[in-house]
């Protein structure tokens, strides 16, 4: 609903939402009989979007997915999508590049930078090169949807606001996805403009190794490893004095 208007039938800028809301997991097996109770209540980011927003995400995914390593399509077969995002002014390849959407040309998970192929789009995501991961069992089929690469938000989506834009979406890794959980994925490119450098003092001066974010949640170094602070500054003064001393 909107505050100056009250309840309203879509969702859009400025509303709001009030009431109940019951999560429906969809079941894995055919064995689980599927619920449809009611209409959608936000689950997918697509819900939050209006039609055109929407429309505009997967003209941008398609963009991006034309341009993944050995991907069948070619951009001079997409002649009416280039067309599309030119009048949106979502064409401009230097700002995917600075988002990390693209590297070289080449569509990149915006977290690892690592450049994707087009059959990831398509494969079951499996752990077994992944670091930390070592131990992870192999995918059984049906066990997973997840394919190695799927939707990936630059920043976090929330209820308070509408992040599911074309300039806020890109194709990423599904295990950076949930080693990023709720934060912003900043770029290389923003850590450096914002120049808060990260380093180790050694009794031979200050060796620095990346860029930090202002927030601290997260720092990237040049070659494409990633830090992320996965727990925030809980203890108190008390806290760290030991029992007794």
């Amino acid at each position: 609903m909107k505050p100056e208007e009250g309840k309203v039938e879509d969702r859009d800028e400025g509303v709001e939402d009030h009431g109940h809301y019951v999560l429906r997991v969809a079941a894995i097996t055919k064995a689980r009989p599927k619920r449809h109770d009611g209409p959608p209540q936000g689950i997918f980011a697509p819900e939050y979007a209006d039609r055109e927003t929407n429309y505009l995400c997967k003209c941008v995914l398609a963009w991006l997915t034309i341009q993944t390593r050995h991907s069948p399509y070619t951009t001079l077969q997409a002649g009416h999508l280039r067309a599309i995002l030119n009048s949106a002014n979502l064409l401009d390849a230097a700002g995917y590049e600075r988002r990390n959407s693209l590297r070289h040309g080449i569509t990149c998970c915006p977290l690892c930078l690592r450049t994707l192929n087009y059959e990831q789009l398509h494969s079951t995501i499996a752990f077994e090169d992944e670091a930390g991961l070592g131990n992870a069992a192999t995918q059984i089929e049906g066990a997973t949807r997840s394919t190695t690469v799927n939707l990936f938000h630059l920043i976090p989506l929330v209820y308070s606001s509408l992040e599911h834009t074309p300039q806020q979406i890109a194709w990423g890794h599904a295990i950076c996805n949930t080693r990023l959980g709720q934060r912003r994925c900043y770029s290389l490119a923003e850590l450096q403009e914002r120049d808060l450098k990260v380093g180790v003092i050694r009794e031979e001066g200050i060796e620095t190794f990346g860029w930090i974010s202002e927030d601290f949640q997260m720092i990237r170094s040049p070659y494409g490893a990633v830090w992320i602070q996965l727990n925030g500054d809980t203890l108190t003064e008390e806290d760290l004095v030991l029992p007794g001393s």
